[in-house]
């Protein structure tokens, strides 16, 4: 199906035709498969954090915490929204049912809101934990760190249900074969404008202290008479770290950026988005979720022994079964031999000797 011809007639008697275009049948299974692999990919590496987090206490801290519901969005993305698009897109439309697709609709802006949120609480954990390292545990505790995760799961759901569950916001939009919706200004600056500014000020703020207190220490070991510096800053763990998690937000901005652009640029020039460029487009968006479990694993030896443990322990069983199918029968026998050597037909050294012996005799003879 590439486009089709709709031909609207007026009280007046005024016809008016427009058209609308589909996306190409290559185009959408194209879309569809890279959705499933990475709907696949993303369940597999969340699961397999959340539980590295769940099993090993080393790994229980503040810091993981807000990384596990930021897991669970993923996860959430990949059951919720990217399978049921993979079936609108295979059967070329919507057949979910108009409720569910209301609740797509809502879920998609709402975990994107949801994750960034979680981002800018992780930023600014790790600033206080970087630059005001004596305070934090006074700002980071079971009570802050609740409070803050039911925050970004119940504000972003305040703000968005009331529009999205009102009647005829959510339609569906045959182009993307989904349904869609739009949002106050004022609504896109409180879920993404605003953490979003705060992630970029809270890492920006913190890669700055770092490299002054990196000069610091190099200007120390250059002129040995000034003494050595009390504060040597972060290690390179925390540091690396820091990289990665600002990594994840910009996978996160980086996913939802061209598809957000193509739709927010074709709405100011009030013409209809290409359907293959939004086709091609939308399995970005969740390629966070995928690379995210990778990430934590590259900057965190932890992660990486967790990862290596759990998946070693998943697949023992079939590598003990593997070993039991290659081991040789042993047969055992109830009249057993009185010796090593009368089983396997070897003559001991004892008989050896006497009949070697006896051999000599009888040639003297």
């Amino acid at each position: 199906m590439e486009g089709l011809n709709i031909t609207w007639a007026t009280e007046s008697g005024d016809n008016f035709t427009f058209s609308i275009r589909f996306p190409s049948p290559s185009v959408t299974l194209f879309s569809a498969s890279i959705e499933v692999i990475f709907a696949v990919l993303t369940i597999l590496g969340n699961v397999l954090f959340i539980m590295s987090v769940f099993l090993k206490k080393k790994l229980r801290t503040p810091a993981h915490v807000y990384l596990v519901n930021l897991s669970t969005t993923d996860i959430f993305a990949a059951v919720f929204v990217s399978l049921p698009s993979v079936d609108a897109f295979l059967n070329e439309g919507w057949r979910l049912g108009e409720t569910f697709c209301i609740i797509h609709n809502l879920l998609h802006p709402l975990l994107l809101s949801t994750s960034l949120w979680l981002s800018a609480f992780i930023a600014v954990n790790r600033y206080i934990y970087v630059v005001h390292k004596l305070r934090y545990r006074s700002f980071t505790n079971k009570v802050t760190v609740t409070l803050s995760v039911v925050y970004v799961w119940c504000f972003p759901a305040a703000v968005r249900s009331p529009g999205y569950l009102s009647p005829g916001f959510s339609q569906y939009a045959p182009p993307t074969y989904v349904c869609r919706g739009s949002l106050s200004q004022v609504i896109t600056a409180a879920l993404i404008y605003i953490p979003c500014a705060i992630v970029v000020v809270c890492y920006s703020l913190t890669f700055r202290w770092v490299r002054k207190m990196r000069r610091q220490v190099e200007t120390h070991s250059n002129h040995p008479g000034l003494g050595q510096s009390n504060n040597k800053g972060p290690s390179r763990h925390v540091v690396r770290m820091i990289y990665a998690l600002a990594g994840i937000f910009a996978l996160i901005l980086v996913g939802y950026l061209p598809f957000v652009l193509l739709i927010n640029i074709s709405a100011s020039l009030q013409v209809t988005p290409d359907p293959d460029a939004s086709m091609l487009l939308y399995p970005l968006i969740h390629v966070g979720g995928v690379v995210n479990p990778i990430l934590y694993g590259i900057c965190n030896r932890n992660f990486r022994k967790a990862y290596s443990e759990i998946l070693a322990t998943l697949c023992r069983p079939f590598g003990e079964g593997r070993q039991e199918s290659r081991t040789p029968r042993v047969v055992t026998s109830s009249l057993t031999p009185p010796n090593a050597e009368q089983a396997l037909g070897v003559p001991n050294v004892q008989q050896v000797i006497v009949v070697s012996c006896s051999r000599e005799v009888a040639t003297n003879h």
